[in-house]
């Protein structure tokens, strides 16, 4: 805590030097006109050329505060916390990645694998078939089911934001979600957008997407509004950012950077899913440091 405290007064010093420069100024000024009236008091032309020098070093003295700014500001860095057991969160977003085509023609579930609906042991039996030497079984949904299964027991609502592709999908994700008992009590919206106009929808038998599109993971401005546009939403809906959670192990690499950046300066979280052993949950929290005090401190 002293270290922190220490930190604090460190990273604030250029300021609080700044403030009692600027308080101080008017009476300093003050007391040098008095004393230069007092000797230039018979002599006009001194008197003007004093104030004339006065003017000009005022503004060297800006310009040159200018120049140096970069030294007597210094910049905050941001760096990534890391979490190897994330605090459970009552709101999730999911980038949600495409699945094959072949594999709609059995509700999304690659031939092979038989799910008895039960999270805990549905898990590990995708762990034994995805390590299988011959004919491995890879299944891109794996990864949002773990993300919804962390945070289970207090989460409320899940986010997805897909792709051209797998809006198309996801029903079909939807259906398999509301397979498991354990998901029943959580609300599935999804982020999409008409044209350039941003929705956020509440999925349900009853809403239907038709006219609604996805969004290209690598087309970042686009989906950076999104993103802003969905926590302006979460705000109206009074989400608390404490209790919102971005996984980002589904899309691409655009993804993660602007997941990242909705963390900037907010409580809001990342979470990534390992996509090899251990196969944990993992969170990353983006920081602000100081750059003057050779620390890191949130």
């Amino acid at each position: 805590m002293r270290g922190k405290i220490q930190t604090r007064i460190k990273e604030l010093s250029p300021f609080i030097i700044t403030l009692c420069v600027l308080l101080s100024a008017g009476w300093a000024t003050e007391v040098f006109w008095d004393f230069f009236e007092y000797l230039t008091k018979e002599n006009i032309m001194l008197h003007r050329l004093l104030k004339i020098v006065s003017v000009v070093f005022f503004f060297s003295m800006a310009y040159l505060l200018y120049r140096k700014r970069n030294v007597f500001f210094r910049p905050r860095t941001r760096y990534f916390s890391y979490d190897e057991n994330p605090e459970k969160r009552k709101h999730l977003v999911l980038f949600l990645s495409n699945l094959p085509k072949k594999l709609e023609e059995t509700n999304g579930i690659p031939k092979g694998l038989h799910l008895i609906y039960e999270i805990d042991k549905d898990i590990e039996t995708i762990e034994l078939l995805k390590q299988e030497p011959q004919h491995p079984i890879l299944w891109k949904w794996e990864m949002p089911l773990r993300a919804i299964r962390h945070h289970m027991g207090i989460l409320e609502t899940v986010t997805l934001i897909c792709s051209p592709e797998s809006i198309n999908q996801v029903y079909m994700f939807l259906h398999l979600c509301e397979k498991y008992n354990s998901f029943r009590q959580i609300r599935f919206y999804l982020l999409a957008r008409k044209g350039d106009t941003n929705k956020l929808l509440q999925l349900s038998p009853d809403v239907t997407i038709n006219g609604y599109q996805g969004f290209d993971f690598e087309e970042f401005d686009r989906l950076s509004h999104a993103l802003w546009f969905l926590l302006s939403e979460f705000k109206k809906n009074k989400y608390k950012e404490e209790e919102i959670m971005i996984d980002i192990t589904g899309g691409q690499k655009p993804t993660s950077v602007i997941g990242a950046s909705m963390t900037f300066n907010l409580k809001i979280k990342l979470q990534y899913v390992q996509t090899n052993l251990p196969w944990h949950v993992v969170s990353y929290d983006v920081l602000l440091s100081s750059a003057d005090s050779g620390e890191l401190d949130s």
